[in-house]
């Protein structure tokens, strides 16, 4: 599945049922024109929950990459994932062709970031 741009699609055949999973992720970006937790998971988180449903979730890989309104969208991530309920957060802390992910590189990034971590532990 993925969400954003790209287009869902079908899963469920070929899952051989709960009790081979325990836990669910998926991942995903805020960058560019997706810039809230509800544009890059929403429809994806949906579609997750319907197929894995009562499974303790996560965002397995995600980031915010570098740009205006950086804090605000980091913030819309972590808000967005205590109410949908996610158990956890990996952050990407890199560098692609996509886009900087790093809050360390940035005046005030870390700070920001680590303020906005606080706020959910």
């Amino acid at each position: 599945m993925t969400s954003g741009r790209a287009t869902l699609v079908r899963c469920g055949r070929g899952i051989r049922g709960s009790a081979y999973v325990d836990w669910v992720g998926i991942d995903g970006y805020l960058r560019g024109s997706i810039g809230t937790f509800h544009a890059a998971f929403g429809r994806t988180l949906a579609a997750l929950h319907r197929v894995a449903r009562g499974k303790p979730a996560i965002l397995a890989e995600t980031g915010v990459s570098w740009g205006p309104a950086w804090a605000a969208r980091l913030s819309n991530l972590y808000r967005g994932a205590h109410r949908a309920g996610l158990h956890g957060i990996v952050y990407f802390d890199s560098v692609t062709s996509n886009g900087d992910y790093r809050p360390d590189t940035h005046p005030a990034g870390l700070r920001e970031f680590r303020k906005t971590l606080s706020k959910w532990n």
